[in-house]
């Protein structure tokens, strides 16, 4: 174990190499907890988002994802992230562990009226399940995963409980 942006992660999981291969050829489970996980809503949340971000969330269609960078006023960079549109004026903003609190204060200092940001990230877990058979392995019931597009997302109920899956993943439908 080794601590990372104030979470405690196994750094080795026997062999590297067993476990990249492993990967590539079936599937992994990866605890992604320590990202930090923020809620965007309210009217105005776009225009908000688009002052602090470098890709267009205006395009970004309710059920997708885009990778993108949050800047200072300046233009220098912050953090990538990723961020998801659920709905008209709700997004979940993925951003990294090591960065959040710095992350969080600068959205929070450019806040606007009618729109919250909340951290989530010690309320909600976050784990990616890899590789091409992990469609298969994910026990999600209510979702049609082939249906889910590279960098989008859908609900479904997983072991009992409602669950937001992500799925930024390469499907082979885009081209990509």
């Amino acid at each position: 174990m080794d601590g990372f942006g104030g979470w405690g992660l196994t750094q080795q999981h026997g062999s590297i190499r067993a476990v990249h291969g492993a990967v590539r050829e079936v599937a992994g489970v990866f605890d992604l907890s320590h990202m930090g996980r923020l809620d965007v809503r309210g009217r105005g949340a776009v225009e908000y988002l688009q002052g602090l971000l470098t890709n267009d969330v205006g395009q970004l269609e309710p059920g997708r994802a885009q990778y993108t960078l949050l800047c200072r006023e300046d233009g220098g960079i912050l953090d990538d992230l990723v961020i998801y549109r659920r709905g008209r004026d709700d997004f979940l903003v993925v951003v990294n562990a090591s960065n959040r609190d710095k992350d969080v204060a600068w959205m929070r200092d450019h806040l606007p009226a009618g729109v919250t940001l909340d951290d989530r990230t010690h309320d909600v877990g976050l784990i990616a399940i890899q590789g091409p058979a992990a469609a298969s392995l994910l026990p999600a019931g209510g979702i049609d995963l082939n249906a889910v597009h590279y960098f989008g997302f859908g609900h479904a109920d997983i072991t009992g409980l409602a669950t937001l899956v992500l799925l930024p993943r390469y499907t082979g439908q885009d081209g990509l």
